[in-house]
């Protein structure tokens, strides 16, 4: 697997990322085995978000199951880069009709849902935080204080 710099991050990780959205309907040993197979192949490169929960109809599931099976395939978290978004709220009520209801990029909820996210993945930092499908109404101002607040957070 070739490994590229992330943008201007200095940060080298695999060119490919495994992304985790629907890991929520894997059981552990699967989501390990998951994990395991994609970092023997190069893969060292994560990327899920607070919503993505589909399967279990709950915030940040995927990244408990991704927080697990990392540990149970036995990588170490220096050994792979998490990165994580959000910034849209999901109706999670009705498993038939699960949507996104609106964006938040208060600061507030932002850090809020950073620190859900650390929980659920079982580390005290991700790599990168973005926000999810960032919207052009969003407040310029809330997003500088939430960022510099998680910057200096580490």
């Amino acid at each position: 697997m070739k490994s590229i710099e992330i943008g201007k991050s200095a940060v080298v990780a695999s060119q490919a990322a495994l992304g985790v959205m629907r890991m929520d309907a894997l059981d552990a040993a699967d989501a390990a085995r998951t994990v395991a197979v994609a970092h023997d192949s190069g893969i060292d490169y994560f990327d899920t978000a607070d919503i993505y929960g589909f399967h279990d109809h709950a915030a940040h599931a995927s990244s408990r199951v991704l927080g697990r099976a990392w540990k149970d395939a036995g990588l170490k978290r220096e050994d792979i880069f998490l990165q994580t978004k959000f910034g849209i709220n999901i109706d999670f009520s009705d498993p038939n009709n699960v949507h996104a209801t609106r964006y938040d990029f208060s600061a507030k909820h932002l850090i809020t849902r950073l620190d859900e996210e650390l929980e659920a993945l079982g580390t005290d930092y991700v790599d990168f935080a973005l926000l999810h499908r960032p919207d052009t109404l969003m407040e310029a101002e809330e997003i500088v204080e939430a960022f510099t607040t998680l910057h200096k957070a580490g």
